[in-house]
């Protein structure tokens, strides 16, 4: 989905743009490069060791995407990238489409756009140009799920959901 959008603004000598992808698909050659993927190393896939080892990197990225089809499947997802790229302290754009449309305040936590070629490149195009904006979504993002989804938040809630089952 991301491969035109990326294309299109690769024309453009202003803007210096790439995209990493971690882990989420096959282990193949890749015969064209239009992305750089990023190995996870031996040991990490364990969640914990997992975040800390995507904290190290995070100073090599500036926004974050989350394109997501609508189909039937991607609407019985969780919002994980939503909260990952937030505790990362990464702005991110992401597909109008449940789980993103219903976590996400489209132009405060996050962008929210639909999944066409024109809405992604100028979604990224807004980012990449506005580090002020990056910068007040990235921290709202990060405020909303410090203060309203971490666990201890509901874990009195969870405890005694645990209790009577």
């Amino acid at each position: 989905m991301l491969r035109p959008v990326l294309e299109r603004l690769r024309e453009r000598r202003d803007i210096d743009i790439r995209l990493f992808v971690i882990g989420g698909e096959p282990d193949r050659p890749m015969i064209d490069r239009w992305y750089k993927r990023v190995y996870i190393p031996g040991g990490f896939s364990h969640y914990p060791a997992f975040v800390s080892w995507l904290r190290s990197l995070r100073e090599s990225w500036q926004i974050a995407v989350a394109p997501l089809r609508d189909t039937p499947f991607n609407r019985c997802k969780s919002d994980l990238k939503f909260l990952e790229y937030s505790a990362l302290g990464l702005p991110g754009i992401f597909s109008d489409v449940v789980p993103y449309s219903q976590s996400v305040c489209d132009g405060e936590t996050g962008l929210v756009v639909p999944n066409d070629e024109e809405a992604w490149c100028a979604a990224i195009l807004r980012l990449a140009e506005n580090i002020d904006l990056r910068t007040q979504m990235a921290s709202a993002a990060r405020s909303l799920i410090v203060n309203e989804r971490c666990l201890w938040h509901g874990a009195a809630d969870y405890l005694a959901l645990l209790d009577r089952i």
